[in-house]
């Protein structure tokens, strides 16, 4: 990677690990949830998830300031990757439920 390389690109991919366990266990939650509880379990994970992303760019971005570009690119494009994923995983997790009734 040469010089382009910073010392915190690996916080990224590990921060949507965690994210997706925990995002993995809200939808599981939500899942088993009354019909009328489901989108406000559902509504509150995207939430969280938007609130958290958002913070922790903004701390990388005031505390260390440094390959500030790469970073939030990187961030950004991972987001959308993820965000991609947990929508196919939802849709099918949706698509099993309605069948299994």
């Amino acid at each position: 990677m040469g010089d382009n390389y910073f010392n915190w690109i690996l916080s990224v991919p590990c921060f949507y690990l965690l994210l997706g366990c925990l995002n993995y266990f809200g939808i599981k939650k939500a899942a088993v949830a009354p019909n009328n509880k489901f989108l406000s379990y559902f509504l509150v994970i995207i939430f969280g998830k938007l609130i958290l992303c958002v913070l922790a760019v903004a701390l990388y971005l005031l505390f260390v300031k440094e390959e500030k570009t790469i970073f939030t690119v990187s961030f950004l494009i991972y987001y959308i990757i993820f965000t991609i994923f947990e929508t196919y995983i939802l849709l099918n997790l949706n698509k099993n439920v309605s069948s299994g009734k």
